[in-house]
């Protein structure tokens, strides 16, 4: 368990050091993330609502072209599902393997969520169609410093090009975000930059009017 970067040093760092004092108080094993260990492959993080206009079918496509292509991912999806999307069900016609390339966890409490997007090298938020609305799972992403994969619409078009890899929804929609997933990924420099500026934007947007409370 972690707490969001953007509380401040001095903060994290007390936060973090409640969970090892239990842990010894108690006498249990301590594990920073409960997924830890659960794969050494780079881990795309999809969270919140899944339902249609998340472009789920186009993220579990791409993610099977990576697959197929043996570069190794873990595609963890959180959230209340909306009826009819058959996740399980689309996922392994791709061949993809619950368990293995795919983790569908339902709904998570907050603090779990966290923990989802802390332990993500690469979050995804998708929308499309869009009504321009802001997006609750790409704020937490961009305030946690982390690599974020967006649909160049609405309010994410907005999102500066160095902050958020833009995929626009079109015919090339698929080879766009495998692309964009399998470079991402396959570089842990340019998770690190797209990290960094994710982050100074956020700081910049908070502190310009609270992007947290958007």
């Amino acid at each position: 368990m972690e707490a969001p970067p953007n509380y401040g040093p001095a903060y994290t760092a007390a936060f973090r050091k409640v969970y090892r004092e239990l842990a010894r108080e108690h006498d249990v094993v301590f594990i920073p993330f409960y997924l830890q260990g659960v794969a050494g492959d780079p881990l795309i993080g999809c969270f919140g609502n899944l339902n249609a206009t998340k472009r789920l079918p186009q993220l579990l496509e791409a993610v099977a072209r990576l697959r197929s292509d043996d570069r190794g991912v873990l595609l963890v999806l959180a959230g209340s599902v909306a009826p009819g999307l058959e996740l399980a069900e689309r996922a392994a016609r791709l061949g993809l393997e619950e368990g293995k390339d795919l983790l569908l966890l339902g709904r998570v409490a907050e603090d779990r969520l966290w923990d989802l997007v802390l332990a993500s090298d690469v979050c995804v938020t998708l929308r499309q169609p869009t009504m321009g609305e802001t997006s609750g799972m790409a704020i937490r992403a961009l305030s946690a410093g982390k690599p974020l994969v967006v649909s160049d619409s609405g309010w994410f078009s907005e999102l500066p090009d160095g902050a958020a890899a833009k995929v626009p929804a079109d015919a090339w929609e698929v080879d766009t975000l495998t692309a964009i997933l399998g470079g991402l990924c396959a570089d842990r420099s340019l998770r690190e930059s797209l990290g960094r500026a994710a982050l100074e934007y956020a700081a910049l947007a908070d502190d310009a009017g609270g992007l947290l409370n958007e």
